[in-house]
């Protein structure tokens, strides 16, 4: 072209050349080459290529048709959803929508760069669309945002769609739906590892509904919207794991209680001496639970659950130890003396069984003077 407009009849030079392609392009009559993207707005690629003759000699030119052209229509709308998007009016020009999202796509590309990782992460839908949203922004950043009237601009815009959306998800993640939704899948992992039968499996059957409501929303396209019913499920889950926490918590207390009370009725006993029976009281008081709460403290009762049963085992051996190591004395016939037991504390009517064993425990504690010889005298 430099050539054809440097001969006769034109006679021009090459910068003469130049600024009328300049002033055809400015005016949208042409559009240039550059690097393998059309250019057909004003920006600095287009402004470095027509500086001077040598950027000019390195790009190809073409007749920017009218069928290839955004219609008012479609500039209207791109710049309407332009200020949805970056809180910035423009007027309906092309250079003017092309600056603007040459300012701000850039960052939008980085801001929702890990957005489909962390998705991936929480196994949330939207995998795909995050992608679309890279490659979208990718796309209409090439030739300096010379098609964004366009990919903004039509009625049915994936574009700003994927963007509307994707900047809903962020907004979601900074405002901590992530952390809500690592939580629930931390429950989920924990409330599932416990073990199908009693209490526990009481919990899992009444956590049923509000797990499948958390999976109801992880599922869904829209789950940012749906975070008070995400929260409100943890909360719930929650609440019952404090709930299941304190009745395992009594019924183990109640197991452990139940257990001391074999031991301390038992024959063994009665034959320890009142220092061995005092050193395996201490232990036995260590078995009780204390202070558990919510789905931890479960998890740390059935743990202690294999603690406590070894540590029973071991204090029936060792009475058995002590019984063996401890001679029974033979009475001697007239050898003993009178002991008292005073049991006036006592009622002389029983009406339940916790009375009862109160008083055969305060009557086995006086066997040890059987033993010995002694003779006893109950005060009633």
């Amino acid at each position: 072209m430099l050539e054809h407009f440097d001969a006769a009849p034109y006679g021009w030079s090459k910068d003469t050349t130049r600024f009328l392609i300049s002033a055809m392009f400015i005016a949208s009559d042409v559009k240039l080459r550059i690097s393998g993207d059309d250019i057909k707005v004003k920006g600095p690629k287009a402004i470095e290529a027509l500086k001077n003759v040598n950027g000019f000699n390195k790009i190809g030119i073409s007749a920017y048709q009218a069928n290839e052209k955004p219609s008012m229509e479609m500039l209207a709308l791109s710049i309407k959803r332009l200020a949805q998007l970056t809180g910035e009016s423009v007027a309906p020009l092309q250079d003017k929508i092309a600056e603007v999202v040459r300012r701000h796509f850039p960052e939008f590309q980085t801001k929702y760069s890990s957005i489909k990782t962390r998705l991936e992460y929480l196994n949330l839908p939207g995998q795909e669309k995050a992608q679309e949203v890279q490659d979208g922004i990718a796309e209409v950043l090439k030739g300096e945002g010379s098609d964004a009237a366009f990919r903004l601009g039509k009625p049915d815009s994936d574009l700003f769609d994927n963007l509307i959306w994707i900047a809903n998800v962020y907004k979601g993640f900074e405002q901590g739906i992530e952390s809500a939704f690592q939580e629930a899948n931390a429950l989920k992992e924990s409330i599932d590892a416990l073990p199908d039968s009693g209490i526990p499996k009481e919990l899992k059957e009444n956590t049923l509904d509000d797990f499948n409501t958390i999976e109801d929303i992880i599922n869904d396209n829209e789950f940012v919207d749906r975070t008070a019913d995400l929260k409100d499920a943890i909360s719930n889950i929650k609440t019952l794991c404090s709930d299941y926490c304190q009745k395992l918590l009594a019924s183990e207390n109640e197991k452990i209680k139940a257990e001391i009370k074999q031991i301390k009725t038992s024959k063994d006993w009665s034959k320890l001496t009142g220092e061995q029976q005092e050193e395996i009281d201490e232990r036995n008081k260590n078995l009780i639970i204390e202070n558990k709460q919510g789905l931890e403290g479960i998890k740390e009762i059935l743990n202690l659950n294999y603690t406590i049963n070894n540590t029973i085992a071991t204090v029936h051996d060792q009475m058995a130890e002590y019984v063996k190591a401890n001679p029974t004395p033979t009475p001697k016939p007239g050898g003993g003396k009178k002991v008292t037991k005073d049991l006036s504390n006592f009622s002389k009517t029983i009406v339940n069984e916790q009375q009862l064993d109160s008083l055969i425990s305060e009557l086995e504690s006086t066997r040890w003077e059987l033993n010995a010889g002694n003779e006893i005298e109950i005060n009633w």
